[in-house]
């Protein structure tokens, strides 16, 4: 079930990385940009929320510079 306002995180698991927070809208969905370089393809991302946490990875192709570098994360938090 989709919850509002819940502060969503995301921080790249590298020396000197900034995270990045928003808050879910009333569908609970969220969007967070990150400042990514080419050569932080293959960085653990680790997104959270009320204690849960996911990691993923950035996994892009540096030398493509068309396709859009993007990921989806679903969290399951509770109420």
């Amino acid at each position: 079930k989709p919850i509002a306002g819940v502060e969503v995180q995301a921080k790249p698991l590298k020396d000197h990385a900034h995270a990045s927070s928003v808050k879910t809208n009333e569908q609970g969905y969220y969007e967070i940009f990150l400042h990514l370089h080419n050569e932080d393809a293959g960085t653990k991302i680790a997104v959270s929320a009320k204690g849960v946490q996911k990691e993923i990875v950035a996994n892009y192709d540096p030398n493509d510079k068309v396709t859009k570098r993007q990921a989806s994360v679903d969290l399951s938090v509770p109420a």
